[in-house]
């Protein structure tokens, strides 16, 4: 009681029973993360989390339709790829301005709103 809750998620399934278990923020997790110094050499490619992102949102959000939705791990590690290529997902957008914008989707940064023009 009184205090958030972010579990890990690896499926619908368990987006969908986490939600219903009352948590807060649930991470969506997508594997080891890739890149850098000691990344894992194999992953999910960025398209192929995508569509298991937008399906585990899908399935938290039914049941609770303001449960936080954040992903983690596999190859989003770099912000401004994953931005790039989930500009057109329903679940995963992001917010240029307060006049065009979706709900519930998070604010990006000048630079990065920039970066992607």
């Amino acid at each position: 009681q009184d205090m958030l809750t972010t579990p890990y998620v690896f499926s619908e399934d368990d987006a969908a029973a986490m939600t219903e278990a009352g948590a807060d923020i649930v991470v969506c997790h997508l594997g080891l993360t890739t890149g850098g110094s000691i990344g894992a050499e194999t992953a999910l490619t960025l398209a192929d989390t995508i569509p298991k992102i937008e399906a585990w949102s899908a399935a938290a959000r039914n049941v609770r339709d303001d449960v936080i939705v954040l992903a983690h791990g596999g190859p989003i590690a770099p912000l401004m790829d994953y931005i790039k290529n989930t500009a057109g997902s329903p679940f995963l957008s992001y917010r240029r301005s307060s006049t065009n914008c979706q709900s519930g989707a998070p604010r990006i940064s000048p630079a990065a709103d920039s970066a992607l023009s």
